[in-house]
């Protein structure tokens, strides 16, 4: 098989060989990339989440209008704890508000429903991977499935123009 490539909290990238044991790799490098798949080895993933939020509750349709933050350890491709932290609000034109927040508690990446560009390019600035799922209301599903590999980075063109709400 082909290198691996660790995506860093800091978004730099260092290509190793397979050979070389995961175990060298910091909490904060999450993403292993071979050809064209991703799954998260390490980090801490932000899920915005309506009511308590917790590994089985309920997904926000936009991260910037959750009522609190579900936030996921992964330590050797494992969920090893679960917190939850209120979100301090979002206001119209304050989208640098959540990113730096999400930042300043480590996450790594974060899994939507909806995003607007600002903040998507916020979260690509400080190094934040941002995926996407927009139809699954349930936070666990989109966990495993980012763990695994099987969730999307989110693209350009599915950004909306704010706004937000529940899940479908």
């Amino acid at each position: 098989m082909g290198p691996f490539e660790f995506i860093s909290n800091g978004g730099r990238g260092e290509t190793i060989s397979r050979r070389v044991k995961i175990a060298y790799a910091t909490f904060y490098e999450v993403i292993i990339i071979n050809k064209g798949e991703c799954f998260m080895e390490n980090g801490r993933i932000a899920i915005p989440s309506m009511g308590t939020g917790g590994l089985d509750g309920q997904r926000s349709g936009h991260f910037g209008h959750c009522d609190v933050f579900t936030l996921v350890d992964v330590e050797a491709g494992e969920i090893k704890s679960i917190t939850t932290l209120p979100n301090d609000g979002h206001v119209q034109g304050g989208c640098m508000v959540p990113v730096n927040f999400l930042a300043g508690h480590n996450v790594n990446a974060l899994i939507v429903g909806g995003i607007g560009m600002r903040p998507l390019e916020g979260f690509r600035q400080v190094g934040i991977e941002v995926f996407h799922d927009e139809t699954r209301p349930q936070i666990r599903p989109v966990v495993e499935d980012l763990i695994a590999g099987k969730l999307p980075q989110i693209a350009n063109n599915q950004v909306c123009g704010g706004g937000g709400g529940a899940m479908p």
